[in-house]
């Protein structure tokens, strides 16, 4: 059975229905849907999706930096009471937009790092155009639980600094594309114990459907593509993601 550990099932379709659920629950063992910003979390408490397989993450992205005061602190705490969380994210720095200066960002990227500290969570960390800040920060904290670098995108020097801290690398679609070579160098040096794979659905379609709205069942085009890569048979691979999977969100 497969995993997804990183989805937005509400990019992905307007309504999930009994079909979609029961497609996913056939498919996969764990699939997280994450939940970046208030509407989405309370679409989640106001809709559960009913499902063993399907796992809440809620999080706030860094687009949420410039409102974020304390009034949206203590909205987003009550939401931990209202439903089933497995992590806290994504959330993290990003200058590749215009979400505010490392000050702003990183007044929001710190609350949830601590809530995450503090509710022996996973974190799901957004990190683009920001690798000094994201590190600088992250190597600041001692977590109980791992942090998981969502859709790694940086390279081998950055991701060597990375290993230091014990994070989890995910990899999506992306990783398929005949010009990531350097991302390919980097999931090389990768021990296998901490790598996941993502489809960030429905963004970063791989390669056999570049072009096409992600759905999280292209994920299986990924997990062919890196097993192939690493010369480990497709079964066993996925085997071992989903080890990882169940140690990292699962595991107490």
């Amino acid at each position: 059975m497969l995993v997804d550990s990183h989805c937005h099932l509400f990019h992905c379709y307007q309504k999930i229905d009994e079909t979609i659920i029961s497609k996913i629950e056939n498919n996969f063992s764990h699939l997280i849907n994450i939940a970046i910003n208030e509407k989405e979390i309370e679409r989640l408490i106001d809709n559960p999706i009913k499902s063993n397989v399907i796992k809440n993450a809620i999080g706030l992205y860094p687009e949420e930096a410039k409102n974020f005061d304390e009034k949206k602190a203590k909205k987003f705490l009550s939401y931990f009471g209202k439903l089933n969380v497995y992590a806290i994210g994504e959330t993290g720095i990003d200058f590749h937009w215009d979400y505010g200066d490392i000050k702003i960002q990183e007044k929001l990227f710190r609350f949830q790092i601590e809530l995450s500290i503090e509710k022996n969570l996973p974190l799901l960390i957004h990190s683009r155009k920001a690798f000094e800040d994201t590190f600088r920060i992250l190597k600041e904290y001692k977590f109980n639980k791992p942090f998981i670098l969502h859709c790694f995108g940086y390279g081998l020097n950055e991701a060597e600094k990375f290993l230091e801290l014990n994070s989890i690398f995910s990899f999506a679609g992306n990783i398929t594309y005949p010009k990531a070579e350097d991302l390919r160098q980097v999931l090389k040096i990768i021990p296998l114990g901490r790598l996941l794979l993502e489809t960030d659905a429905p963004y970063l379609s791989p390669q056999k459907v570049r072009g096409e709205k992600n759905n999280p069942f292209n994920i299986k085009f990924t997990y062919e593509f890196v097993s192939n890569f690493l010369e480990i048979e497709e079964s066993e691979f996925e085997k071992n993601i989903n080890k990882n999977f169940e140690k990292i969100f699962i595991s107490s």
